[in-house]
């Protein structure tokens, strides 16, 4: 089965060291206009959420968006990136969704020092 690039935005830190390296392997610049992954901040607090374009090729196996990620938020890993295109996750929904587990948690975590 074909291997492809995963991302879990709840460990990323948002450096966006993905973005460089993917445009320094592909471009040969430093500019993360160029890259093939974007971090998008979405909401407020701010919230970093990796994304690929359409445009990645997963380094022809050897992906340096992996190798440079200091929090190890992106994988390579066996499966179908899109099983049914009805349920590709928005950038919005992924910090939506991050926003309301960790507001949950606080309360809940708040709940139980009281």
């Amino acid at each position: 089965m074909r291997k492809f690039l995963s991302v879990n935005p709840d460990i990323c830190i948002g450096c966006r060291l993905c973005e460089l390296a993917c445009a320094m392997s592909k471009e040969n610049v430093f500019n993360p206009k160029k890259a093939r992954i974007k971090v998008d901040m979405i909401g407020f607090p701010e919230v970093p959420v990796p994304v690929f374009s359409r445009l990645c090729d997963s380094c022809a196996g050897k992906p340096q968006c992996l190798k440079y990620c200091p929090v190890g938020c992106i994988t390579f890993i066996e499966g179908n990136p899109k099983p049914d295109q009805k349920n590709i996750v928005l950038t919005e929904i992924v910090a939506e969704d991050w926003l309301e587990r960790n507001t949950r948690k606080k309360e809940e975590d708040n709940a139980d020092n009281t």
